[in-house]
């Protein structure tokens, strides 16, 4: 299959906890025009083997310890894509091409 690529303009944190606190599943929904386009989700061991898409809907797996990480690039970087290629595993989160020292401003 060829890679898919989605544009987003929003997204939705849910960063929930269970078995009293000990473990937590965080995942990130993302949006284009309101309509879910597919889903960053993070774990301990990662999951690159799942980097799929279902129905035109991307799933994208990381480390929990990049989910700062990934929250800071929503926050302060568009246009966003998400990108899977699923016959080689990989998933991304990109930008398009930036200048340089260029300063996002609000």
């Amino acid at each position: 299959m060829a890679g898919v690529t989605r544009e987003i303009d929003q997204y939705l944190i849910n960063y929930i906890s269970y078995d009293d606190g000990k473990k937590i599943i965080p995942y990130i929904l993302c949006f284009k025009s309101q309509k879910s386009v597919g889903k960053i989700s993070f774990g301990e061991l990662g999951g690159a083997n799942k980097n799929m898409v279902v129905d035109e809907y991307l799933e994208i797996h990381h480390l929990i310890s990049s989910f700062k990480d990934i929250v800071d690039i929503l926050r302060n970087e568009k246009p966003l894509y998400l990108t899977v290629l699923p016959d080689r595993h990989l998933g991304a989160l990109t930008t398009t091409d930036e200048p340089i020292g260029e300063e996002e401003i609000s």
